[in-house]
């Protein structure tokens, strides 16, 4: 049987219409409503239009910092490793959290794997996170130009989020969101940096040039959000199954990546092996985080995707999955999959390995029986 298009119908897109019309506020995220879990033609242009502006405010940063180096005025920008912050509000990293903060770094699977994927050295990865976490949101546009030279441009994504937040003044476009995590920021607290990186994850475009350079930017984007909360000594709030969220974004762009037409790293080991640090990953992360009955469709999301784009099978996620099929009165494969559709689910790639998922689970549930 052939997967399912993944075009939303007339129907659908009149429902996303009248969604969006409905929403009173200016910012308020603009929700994908297409059962075909896929975003619709109005999310996609506003992507392309946050990029745009996010391209133009980078390009800003670049004209002055290059200015400036011309006539020789002193920047308020990046910090060298042993340099001072110049504002008081900028706040040093924890003697505490480790008396070796690359290791400690290194010793979590995905940031170890982002190291060797993009030939970084840790020293040189921990200098990228510590200037980033002392200089603030508001100059990371600045940190990351320069930073990027040595990391083959890979922040260039970080660049793009610090462009979207350094024009307050301008009225922001919504974030194209799967109408399941807008649901979800309405129960638990989840941060905006994550509903960004979901924003991004969801509208990842496979299809245009350039693809294996945009998808390293936005893996060390997720994975370096993680980092940098370990480095900070300022509690991120939010609650914490953010974890799990961000390791189902890194294993589905890993996954997608693998299958999209006209893929170039489709049979490429170290994309495997980041699957195999991303299951690894997820299994220190606390599983209390997946039980916050507010969050039930999002775990059930969440452990789906982690278990089918990495293969990997455990006891504790299946007993976790029962339990979330219960609490949600799901006895079929159609109102898992109605679920899962809420949130980032592309139909093409997922569909059949998810079914083959469920029908497995049940038959295990039966055998136990």
């Amino acid at each position: 049987m052939s997967p399912p298009s993944d075009k939303p119908s007339q129907e659908e897109g009149q429902d996303q219409t009248s969604q969006s019309t409905g929403q009173p506020s200016r910012n308020a995220p603009l929700v994908i409503v297409s059962e075909r879990g896929r975003h619709s033609d109005e999310s996609r242009r506003i992507v392309r239009a946050q990029a745009a502006r996010a391209s133009a405010a980078q390009s800003r940063v670049t004209r002055a910092r290059n200015r400036e180096e011309r006539e020789g005025v002193p920047k308020d920008g990046p910090l060298s490793p042993g340099s001072t912050a110049p504002t008081p509000s900028a706040e040093p990293i924890s003697p505490e959290a480790s008396s070796n903060p690359a290791s400690q770094l290194t010793e979590h699977p995905l940031i170890k794997w982002l190291v060797g994927l993009m030939d970084l050295s840790p020293a040189g990865l921990l200098n990228s996170i510590q200037t980033l976490t002392l200089v603030g949101p508001a100059a990371v546009g600045a940190v990351t130009s320069t930073v990027a030279s040595g990391i083959g441009g890979v922040l260039g994504g970080l660049s793009s989020l610090a462009g979207m937040q350094s024009e307050p003044a301008r009225p922001q476009l919504p974030q194209a969101v799967p109408r399941g995590f807008t649901t979800l920021q309405q129960r638990i607290q989840i941060s905006d940096t994550v509903i960004v990186l979901v924003s991004r994850t969801s509208c990842f475009d496979f299809g245009s040039p350039g693809v294996e350079e945009r998808l390293h930017q936005l893996l060390f984007d997720i994975i370096i959000s993680h980092a940098k909360a370990l480095l900070t000594p300022i509690l991120v709030p939010g609650h914490a199954i953010q974890g799990h969220l961000r390791i189902a974004c890194t294993c589905l762009t890993i996954f997608q990546g693998q299958r999209a037409n006209g893929s170039v790293f489709a049979h490429d080991s170290k994309y495997q092996t980041g699957l195999e640090a991303a299951w690894s990953e997820a299994t220190l992360l606390d599983l209390n985080a997946l039980a916050e009955p507010k969050s039930a469709e999002a775990s059930l999301w969440a452990v789906f995707i982690i278990s089918v784009t990495t293969g990997a099978t455990a006891n504790y996620f299946h007993q976790l999955l029962q339990g979330l099929f219960q609490d949600l009165q799901l006895r079929s494969w159609f109102q898992v999959r109605n679920i899962l559709l809420d949130f980032i689910y592309p139909v093409s790639f997922l569909d059949e390995p998810c079914k083959s998922y469920f029908d497995s689970l049940q038959s295990m549930q039966i055998g136990a029986a």
